[in-house]
C-alpha cells in the first residue's frame, strides 16, 4: 500500500513520488502495490489519481497534529 501522505499537506508530487519508489520496491519484491492512501479532503486533478498504482483509500485525520490544522 502506498501510504506516502502529508495528511492535509499532501501534494499530487508527494503521492507520485511515492507511488514511484513503491513500484521500485513492488517490482524488487515481487509484490504488487494493491491500494494508495488519499487524505478525503483533498481532490486532485483526475490523471495524478490515474497515474497511481492500485485502487484508492480515502482516509480520515483523527488527532491531527497542530502543523496539519493551520
Amino acid at each position: 500500500m502506498n501510504n506516502s501522505n502529508l495528511s492535509v499537506k499532501t501534494t499530487p508530487d508527494v503521492l507520485e513520488e511515492g507511488n514511484e519508489i513503491l513500484r521500485e520496491v513492488s517490482d524488487a519484491a515481487g509484490i504488487p502495490v494493491l491500494y494508495f492512501a488519499k487524505h478525503e479532503g483533498l481532490d486532485f486533478p483526475e490523471e495524478v489519481l490515474a497515474g497511481l498504482e492500485g485502487e484508492m483509500i480515502e482516509i480520515e485525520g483523527f488527532n491531527l497534529p497542530e502543523w496539519a490544522r493551520e
